[in-house]
């Protein structure tokens, strides 16, 4: 099967790799680490919805690849916290590093997140930037709630994916220009998605963004 996504799936890794050259030794060692032993399916589908949500709202998606950016990163984020809350089980940064360790580079993703937003276009507005901070503070709420309801069960991936879908889309919509009705109904289609089965949900991801606004 084609994969659709294969042109910003590597975009979206080399932005990952910029990132990661501003980050010091220690802590960058730790991060890259984390994120070269990641399946990319359980850190990158928030972060392609939301470059594809860009173009639904009528931009583009390189005008979204900061917001893509800190989905990926708030993804991983949720990740290494779930390695700490099962650390007694399969190896995880948790275990190979220790705590207070893994606590620093899940937090660090957390800033790399936030610090990714400020490539975000000249063109935005200061109201424009503030709600896209407000966006991703609101969708790293939505990721932790949903992981730590897991009570240690699931897959932390996929449930980190699904938390994330309505910020991801409406920082999209919000970094491709769309108003705030566009981005109201892309993150509103983000919650309908985030009940869908895995199935499912790759289906409507894989089509056409163009006609999200339509459904």
């Amino acid at each position: 099967m084609q994969d659709v996504w294969a042109g910003r799936r590597e975009v979206l890794k080399d932005a990952i790799a910029r990132s990661l050259e501003a980050i010091g030794f220690s802590h960058g060692q730790l991060v890259r680490e984390q994120i070269e032993a990641t399946d990319p399916g359980d850190y990158e589908t928030a972060a392609l919805a939301c470059l594809a949500a860009a173009e639904a709202a009528g931009g583009s998606a390189e005008a979204a690849l900061p917001g893509a950016v800190s989905m990926a990163f708030l993804s991983q984020m949720g990740l290494v916290f779930m390695g700490l809350e099962n650390s007694g089980g399969a190896a995880s940064l948790s275990t190979a590093w220790g705590m207070p360790r893994s606590l620093n580079a899940g937090d660090a993703m957390f800033a790399l997140a936030q610090e990714s937003l400020l490539a975000a276009p000249e063109e935005l507005t200061a109201e424009e930037r503030l709600q896209a901070t407000v966006i991703l503070d609101g969708g790293s709420r939505d990721l932790v709630d949903a992981l730590f309801g897991m009570s240690g069960e699931g897959d932390a991936g996929a449930t980190g994916q699904r938390a994330l879908l309505p910020a991801a889309m409406a920082l999209g919509a919000l970094l491709g220009g769309g108003d705030e009705k566009v981005r109201e109904r892309l993150a509103e289609l983000g919650r309908e998605w985030s009940a869908l089965s895995a199935e499912a949900l790759s289906r409507e991801l894989a089509g056409d963004p163009r006609g999200w606004l339509a459904t």
